[in-house]
């Protein structure tokens, strides 16, 4: 295992001690309180603390799994050096499982994250404060924020209800370039979709920068084809319904590529259809490697949809201007709004977070780590 998961195991522990010992001394608060007798907000203190806890105990375990499961990965890879497509799991048993799956349980995890830290936070604050300072209702925006991320992981989690655990059944593994690609999409339907299925199939080159200041992720299609299958192109299948699928794939497109994470190429599958209540929608990750049965660019018919270079962002963020000393690269501040957006909330909740641990006159240790986390997200 290199030393780059290391560290990210680590880092990941670092953060999640503050949550352990925070939750232990509220916990510890508050049932100490109890003991002499019962009231409403030793209660809270108590659950607010085994939240913490939890949170923090949960991050570690995480982290720790995230260990062995690397160690596997890399044993796999050494087994199957020159078979890439032989390191995931579900590619080796010729299939490719959804990702909604995953996305549902990155929904839920946010949105309970986000909860059970807000919620308690505006809990805390006395209602007459609210009634004395009006901008003290602000820090109810962030407990709607958490109802929005609930609603999303709601839905996702009814879509994976309703359509069941879906996945792509390739034909062959793994797909050729300059062949067809061939499978069936096993999902779930009451009845077929009045307008059938759309199909798209990608080729993505996905290009993450990274700075001083922030990371920034872009996602460019190099090229793609879709097509619709007509409701009665269905079948009824032991999982529910079929859904075919069929592209030609040009012989001169790049091949699935994730030796550099920070600039990948991969190969997406979607599924879109419009049906009663949650619409249904798949993305599917497939292996499109080069080999022996990969035709010759020179004799291969390429399609036209393809396009080998990477397009400039239309509206770039960083400006380039050649002077007569050199190139100039000029990063301007919040360039990029969504993650920047993202920063500044979760440091709100952190300033919320941290303004309750100096409220119940925590021990020092704990303001004063929550605090240097806290210098470190301002900066």
């Amino acid at each position: 295992m290199n030393q780059s998961p290391k560290l990210a195991v680590f880092l990941a522990c670092f953060f999640a001690l503050p949550f352990c010992g925070f939750g232990w001394f509220a916990m510890k608060t508050g049932l100490h309180q109890l003991s002499r007798g019962a009231t409403q907000p030793e209660w809270i203190m108590s659950i607010f603390g085994l939240i913490f806890f939890g949170c923090g105990t949960g991050l570690i375990a995480v982290a720790l799994f995230s260990i062995r499961r690397i160690k596997r990965q890399n044993r796999v890879q050494a087994e199957h050096p020159e078979s890439p497509w032989m390191w995931r799991p579900d590619w080796a048993e010729g299939r490719a499982n959804s990702k909604t799956r995953s996305t549902m349980k990155s929904a839920w995890t946010m949105a309970l994250f986000w909860i059970l830290v807000s919620f308690p936070s505006a809990y805390f604050i006395p209602k007459q404060t609210y009634l004395e300072d009006p901008k003290t209702l602000a820090v109810l925006i962030f407990p709607l924020v958490g109802i929005g991320l609930l609603i999303w992981a709601i839905r996702e989690s009814v879509r994976c209800l309703e359509f069941g655990k879906t996945y792509f059944q390739m034909t062959d593994v793994p797909i050729a370039v300059g062949r067809e690609l061939r499978g069936a999409i096993q999902a779930r339907f009451a009845k077929p979709p009045q307008h059938g299925i759309q199909l798209k199939l990608s080729c993505v080159n996905i290009v993450v920068s990274r700075n001083s200041e922030d990371q920034t992720t872009r996602q460019s299609i190099l090229w793609r084809d879709e097509h619709s299958v007509a409701s009665q192109g269905l079948f009824a299948s032991p999982m529910g319904t079929t859904i075919p699928v069929s592209f030609d794939i040009p012989a001169d497109a790049r091949q699935t590529d994730s030796s550099d994470p920070h600039n990948a190429i991969v190969w997406l599958l979607q599924a879109e259809a419009d049906v009663p209540g949650v619409d249904y929608k798949d993305v599917f990750e497939i292996p499109v490697f080069r080999t022996k049965d990969t035709p010759s660019t020179s004799g291969a018919q390429v399609v036209h949809q393809y396009r080998p270079a990477v397009q400039p962002p239309v509206a770039p963020t960083i400006l380039v201007t050649p002077t007569s000393e050199g190139t100039r690269f000029y990063f301007p501040a919040a360039r990029n709004k969504t993650f920047a957006a993202g920063t500044t909330m979760f440091l709100a909740l952190w300033t919320g977070v941290l303004m309750l641990i100096v409220r119940l006159k925590a021990p020092i240790i704990f303001p004063l780590v929550f605090g240097l986390f806290e210098a470190l997200l301002v900066y």
